[in-house]
C-alpha cells in the first residue's frame, strides 16, 4: 500500500471513529499480505487478501472501493444488534449450566434491568447476586445491589436472559458494554465508559 493510499485509508476510518488498533492491524495486515503476494506470485496472479470491518451504512462502500483497488476484499459485519447472540446458544445445554456469558435480569419493580457478563457457571453469578442483595453491609456493591438498597426494588432472578456467549474475555466486555448501551438498564454509567465511540455512532442510527 503507498503513503497516498494509506494516509487516505486512516484518514476515513479515522473521521468515523474506527478504534486506532483496528485500523494500524488492517493497514499492517493489508501491507505484509501484499509484500507476501509480490515475492511469491507474478503481477497477474489473482490472490486477493480479504478483511473484516464493522459495516456502517454509507461508508463500507467507499471502502471497499478503495481497497479494491490493490486487490484486496472487505468482508463487513453487523455490531449494531444483538439478534445473532441466542443462535449461538445450545439447546442441550440448561441455562444456568452456561458460563462465559453476558446475562440480563429484570427488575420486578420497574422497567430497568441489569446487564453483567461472566465466565463462570451462571447459576453461581446469580446466587452471589442473590447473596449480595441480603448483606447491605457488602462493600463491593454492583449497580444491582445499589437498585435494591436504593430504590428498594426486587429483581426477578427466575428470569435470566442470556443475550451472549463469547469465550473471549475482551469480546465479552465489548458485547456487555453494547448490551448495557441497548437496554435500559440500572447500570453504572461507568460500565460503558471503555466502549469506543464507534459503537456509539452505530448504536445511535439503529
Amino acid at each position: 500500500m503507498d503513503d497516498n493510499l494509506r494516509t487516505i485509508v486512516k484518514n476515513i476510518l479515522t473521521k468515523n471513529s474506527f478504534p486506532i488498533y483496528l485500523i494500524n492491524r488492517s493497514i499492517r495486515t493489508i501491507q505484509n499480505k501484499r509484500e507476501e503476494n509480490t515475492s511469491r506470485y507474478t503481477p497477474d496472479d489473482s490472490t486477493k487478501s480479504f478483511h473484516r470491518f464493522p459495516f456502517i451504512d454509507g461508508l463500507s462502500n467507499r471502502i471497499q472501493k478503495i481497497l479494491g483497488e490493490i486487490n484486496c476484499t472487505c468482508a463487513f459485519y453487523n455490531v449494531s444488534t444483538t439478534n445473532r447472540f441466542s443462535s449461538r446458544l445450545k439447546e442441550a445445554t440448561k441455562k444456568d449450566l452456561l458460563s462465559s456469558v453476558v446475562y440480563k435480569i429484570p427488575c420486578l419493580d420497574c422497567d430497568r434491568s441489569y446487564i453483567g457478563q461472566t465466565r463462570q457457571y451462571l447459576k453461581d453469578r446469580i446466587k452471589q447476586h442473590k447473596y449480595d442483595t441480603r448483606n447491605i453491609n457488602n462493600k463491593e456493591k454492583t449497580a444491582l445491589t445499589y437498585h435494591v438498597f436504593g430504590e428498594g426494588h426486587n429483581f426477578n432472578f427466575d428470569d435470566v436472559e442470556v443475550l451472549d456467549r463469547e469465550s473471549n474475555g475482551y469480546q465479552r466486555n465489548i458485547s456487555d458494554m453494547i448490551s448495557i448501551r441497548s437496554n435500559n438498564t440500572v447500570n453504572f454509567r461507568e460500565d460503558v465508559d471503555n466502549l469506543s465511540c464507534f459503537y456509539d455512532i452505530l448504536l445511535d442510527t439503529t
